[in-house]
């Protein structure tokens, strides 16, 4: 799930982690009525003729365009869930118009290069609405592919009008997504220039410990040990600078990405001590961590049960494995109970395994 956390004082709003939210069937709410409908045009998920270059963030590339058509949600939909998620500022009704507006732009965007200029001029919309907005589809019920690349547009764009928390956001999620670099969704794919060209900025200007942590993101990205090297560096900057800030939002993610750094660097004790750190401050990755570099020890159960229910899903699949281990050793004992316990347990994660492979 993301999380919405606090910014720093420099933007003030909240940045949006992790990857996009795949509610379980069991907890949709009823889906929300279409009062319309859009055609917007989204870059195809086949390969490309040719890869863009990292180095090349600037470059604008002209990308082919499919369309596809996405439902209007409801006005009504959008005033119950300002009023869930406590948005402080602006108004609802104004939000829905900007969206009904940006919907229209988006469709337009192979006729048009400037819908973006002429939907903020249009709308006046600065980055906090844009912002608010985004935070809105991201959480409505039953979302829809189009609408992740809707949500992911609204954050560019209020990244292009110099919105910290917006460009961070989108960043953070697209570096994160296991895609090839030819991938629309890829960090690197054109259309997200706003966002890298913002990002770009906050980095050299290394004031946002947040910043800093995804700078270290997009070097490990690039899998060489000089990459790592920098990663490693950009992770020990971002902590000191984490340390001036009421509020670190991305302290897990630094802390993680260090360990992993750590890791490759073959820097084991390292690696260990970071996640033993993690542990310590109730991060589920540091407790799994720990737990699957001592697989004989009597904490391996305990902790990746400690990990699983804290929501840390990769914990799912060794739990089903040690669950059957632990019922077959019973079992051979003749310790019934206690072999049909670990049985019922092993099923049962075996159950959101299964889960988890419908969602890819």
């Amino acid at each position: 799930m993301f999380r919405l956390a606090r910014a720093n004082v420099f933007h003030a709003r909240p940045l949006v982690a992790s990857v996009l939210p795949r509610p379980s069937p069991a907890l949709n709410p009823p889906q929300a009525a279409a009062t319309g409908i859009r055609t917007i045009q989204r870059a195809p998920t086949g390969h490309r003729k040719a890869r863009p270059d990292p180095n090349l963030i600037n470059e604008r590339a002209p990308i082919r365009i499919q369309t596809l058509t996405i439902p209007k949600r409801s006005n009504a939909l959008f005033r119950m869930l300002w009023k869930r998620l406590e948005i402080p500022d602006g108004d609802p009704d104004q939000t829905y118009k900007m969206y009904s507006a940006y919907l229209s732009g988006l469709a337009q965007r192979r006729e048009n290069k400037n819908w973006e200029s002429n939907f903020l001029g249009q709308t006046r919309a600065n980055g906090t609405d844009l912002h608010n907005l985004a935070l809105l589809i991201l959480d409505f019920p039953n979302m829809r592919e189009e609408e992740k690349d809707l949500f992911f547009h609204v954050l560019n764009t209020a990244a292009g009008i110099g919105y910290d928390a917006s460009a961070l956001s989108l960043g953070r999620t697209l570096i994160h997504n296991k895609v090839p670099t030819t991938s629309p969704y890829s960090y690197w794919a054109p259309q997200w220039g706003h966002m890298r060209d913002h990002v770009d900025y906050l980095i050299k200007l290394g004031r946002d410990a947040n910043a800093v942590v995804l700078e270290g993101m997009v070097a490990l990205s690039h899998k060489t040990e000089e990459q790592d090297r920098k990663a490693l560096a950009a992770f020990k900057r971002a902590r000191v600078l984490g340390d001036e800030m009421t509020y670190f939002d991305w302290e897990a993610g630094c802390l993680t990405g260090m360990a992993e750094a750590y890791k490759r660097l073959k820097m084991l004790k390292e690696a260990h001590d970071t996640y033993q750190l993690l542990a310590d401050e109730g991060y589920a990755v540091g407790v799994y961590e720990l737990a699957m570099t001592a697989p004989k020890s009597r904490d391996y159960l305990p902790r990746l049960t400690r990990a699983a229910v804290s929501g840390y899903r990769q914990a799912f699949q060794p739990l089903m494995t040690e669950h059957l281990r632990l019922s077959n050793e019973y079992k051979k004992k003749g310790d019934k109970k206690n072999a049909e316990e670990h049985l019922f347990w092993a099923a049962e994660y075996g159950n959101l395994v299964k889960y988890r492979r419908t969602l890819k």
